[in-house]
């Protein structure tokens, strides 16, 4: 098991993907978090959000071991460059990453009462 392991994440598509799912995981429970203080935490909608996080990284799973079997097929076109499943795999969960890295410390800074635009813009709540 840990030979699998350590295959696994010798990948960098797969860490990719971990930490994605990690990042989403993350701004899931910090979405309820913050929804639980207000007193509008949902359950229902938690449990749904952490279903359809699992069944993402399940279909990008199973679409890269489709990319892996067959590495020399173009899947997408756009413009003039053309890309593999795999290829096109990794940009999509580097956009994720992103996308969720953005909206975790967006969330966190918030928590700490933060406004993350104005803490780099030199305009914090410093009263020196």
């Amino acid at each position: 098991m840990s030979e699998l392991i350590n295959n696994l994440m010798s990948n960098p598509i797969a860490r990719h993907t971990v930490g994605l799912l990690i990042l989403m995981s993350v701004n899931i429970v910090l979405g309820s978090i913050g929804s639980l203080f207000v007193g509008h935490f949902n359950a229902r909608r938690f449990c749904k959000s952490l279903v359809k996080s699992g069944i993402i990284i399940l279909c990008f799973i199973a679409t890269y071991y489709a990319g892996y079997l067959n590495p020399d097929i173009i899947a997408i076109s756009v413009g003039d460059v053309e890309a593999n499943v795999m290829t096109a795999l990794n940009l999509i969960v580097l956009f994720g990453y992103y996308h969720y890295a953005k909206q975790v410390i967006e969330k966190l800074a918030a928590m700490l009462g933060l406004n993350f635009d104005d803490e780099i813009k030199g305009r914090g709540r410093r009263k020196d």
